[in-house]
C-alpha cells in the first residue's frame, strides 16, 4: 500500500500539534509544509 502524502498549511501552534500527530501515524507522509514565515 503506497503512503498518503499530505500537505501541512500554516505551521504554527495548529500545524506544527497536527504534523507531531500525522508523524506518528503509519501511512502518512508529510510531503510538503506551507507558511507565510520563513522561519
Amino acid at each position: 500500500m503506497n503512503n498518503l502524502k499530505v500537505l501541512i498549511w500554516g505551521f504554527g501552534a495548529m500545524g506544527s500539534g497536527m504534523a507531531e500527530m500525522l508523524l506518528k501515524k503509519k501511512g502518512i507522509e508529510i510531503c510538503a509544509v506551507c507558511d507565510m514565515h520563513p522561519d
